[in-house]
């Protein structure tokens, strides 16, 4: 019986949890699912992972180490999404480092942006969406 693959969900490494959990959900609308904390510590000094999904659609994000090469550059993602202009408006609104949107020669409405960790995140939307 072949291996069938349900979903794939990257692991971004980030600087900073709480800050980062931050702008994914302003910019993006993801919400917390889970966040690896010391029980009661709201200030962030103890988060280490978290997990953030929006629509289905899951990221982790892992505190950066020094000592954990898996972790320790930045990640890109391809993220497939719908009503591109829109959101593509609202990070421009709010001074996202974000490119222009640009017609691809596979038919995809496609624009860039980083996120504050140095994670670059292509924002693609298919012609059928």
């Amino acid at each position: 019986m072949k291996n069938k693959i349900r979903s794939i969900s990257p692991v971004l490494s980030v600087n900073n949890i709480k800050e980062s959990i931050s702008w994914y959900k302003e910019q993006l609308d993801f919400k917390e699912i889970y966040i690896n904390k010391e029980e009661n510590d709201s200030t962030g000094e103890s988060w280490n992972y978290a997990l953030l999904e929006c629509n289905g659609v899951e990221i982790h994000l892992a505190l950066r180490s020094n000592s954990d090469k898996t972790l320790s550059s930045p990640t890109n993602i391809y993220m497939f999404i719908n009503e591109i202009s829109n959101l593509h408006k609202k990070l421009k609104a709010n001074n996202c480092n974000i490119s222009n949107l640009e017609n691809m020669p596979w038919g995809n409405l496609e624009c860039s942006l980083t996120d504050i960790n140095e994670n670059k995140i292509v924002l693609s939307q298919p012609p059928s969406a």
